[in-house]
């Protein structure tokens, strides 16, 4: 970076973890096919817990260096925008550290869910202090924004607040959990479109193991300069 370039496999990617009131709602779990419905709010901590293990083991085997930050979002009498790291907001994910999988996992577990939901201010939120801050930019670097949330804006500043493409540079993912009754698609889509076009889905839902995966697939492997050839959605 010093030297004004970067590469593809040291990718920064920020994630925003809803923890509105609205995640406490069920939904099918995510993760084991068959068993029973859980909250919003656990299927969506064991995907950031899945991408952490994902960045680990992509570390250990010296093919990707991945900074990441957790921060999770709500408003009560305001906008809260809490890290979920203990050490610091984001950092080399890496076994055996506080930004890592179990550091993660240690953390997540004293949180619960309830407030409302900022979506706008929660991508300004995220852009500010988790795309941006890590290292200065170079040429032509790319940045990753997830959010994790059911996509019911009922708080805060409207989408229209935040121009299409004004955040150059930086890919913003959604994924919606719940059923495809209670997610809004379309307000999920309007986050992606405030981002880079990464010229392929940006709006994932998180109904079933299938598509948590697919989500992680897409939005990571490519995010690393992986191309996915296997689609991990598969069906008895």
């Amino acid at each position: 970076r010093a030297l004004g370039y970067t590469y593809d496999t040291m990718p920064i990617v920020g994630i925003e973890l809803d923890r509105s009131g609205s995640m406490a709602g069920v939904t099918p779990d995510p993760m084991t096919t068959g068993a029973p419905p859980v909250t919003k709010w656990v299927a969506a901590t064991q995907g950031v817990s899945s991408f952490l293990q994902d960045c680990e083991v992509a570390r250990d085997s010296g093919v990707a260096y991945v900074t990441a930050g957790v921060r999770t979002f709500r408003s009560l009498r305001g906008n809260v925008f809490e890290s979920v790291f203990a050490s610091a907001p984001y950092g080399l994910v890496k076994p055996g550290t506080p930004i890592s999988r179990a550091g993660f996992e240690a953390q997540v577990s004293l949180l619960g869910p309830g407030g409302g939901t900022p979506l706008a201010d929660t991508l300004a939120d995220g852009a500010g202090e988790l795309a941006e801050p890590p290292a200065p930019r170079v040429a032509g670097e790319r940045r990753y924004l997830s959010l994790l949330t059911d996509g019911v804006l009922t708080s805060g500043s409207p989408l229209a607040s935040i121009p299409d493409g004004s955040l150059a540079g930086t890919v913003v993912f959604a994924m919606g959990f719940g059923t495809e009754l209670d997610v809004d698609y379309p307000t999920l889509a309007q986050l992606t479109a405030k981002g880079d076009s990464a010229g392929f889905d940006q709006v994932f839902h998180g109904e079933h193991a299938g598509t948590i995966d697919k989500f992680y697939t897409n939005a990571v492997a490519r995010a690393i300069g992986f191309t996915p050839i296997i689609d991990p959605v598969l069906e008895l």
